[in-house]
């Protein structure tokens, strides 16, 4: 995993991942991505806060307007804010029409992983990328993945 590599790799990495996002995509804030994905950001989200300790990992999903959510998120590590307002554990034909988009973190890659998800998996059009991580969207056209 990148976060393995050395500090210099890395920010040698982070600026061929810049170059790379810069050639698919629009670069947007956090609350701009989920201002569009969901229109409403007053709405409320399921928000999951992880609890880490030196013997495990918790997670906690905690109800929250995606508003609240931005405020709270920032300069934080542990949240994790999704594409979808249902708050069961699975998908189901019920839960499925709360799903607005797919979104999909790419954290601790490497530049040319980065490059073949772009060229080879799926046609992305926002990228928000702070970090060594990215979190990339599709609008919901075609094929999710056209994988032949």
């Amino acid at each position: 995993m990148l976060q393995d590599e050395t500090l210099e790799y890395i920010q040698e990495q982070f600026e061929e991942k810049n170059m790379v996002l810069e050639q698919f995509g629009e670069k947007v804030s956090a609350y701009t991505l989920y201002e569009d994905i969901f229109g409403d950001t007053e709405q409320t989200i399921p928000v999951v806060f992880i609890d880490e300790d030196a013997e495990q990992t918790m997670k906690h999903i905690v109800p929250m307007s995606i508003d609240e959510a931005m405020e709270q998120c920032e300069g934080r590590n542990d949240m994790l804010m999704g594409g979808c307002t249902y708050f069961n554990n699975w998908i189901s034909k019920k839960s499925a029409k709360d799903i607005y988009t797919f979104i999909i973190d790419m954290d601790n890659v490497y530049s040319g992983t980065l490059l073949n998800a772009f060229t080879t998996i799926i046609k992305f059009i926002y990228e928000v990328g702070e970090g060594i991580g990215s979190s990339l969207r599709r609008i919901g056209e075609g094929d999710l993945c056209p994988l032949k």
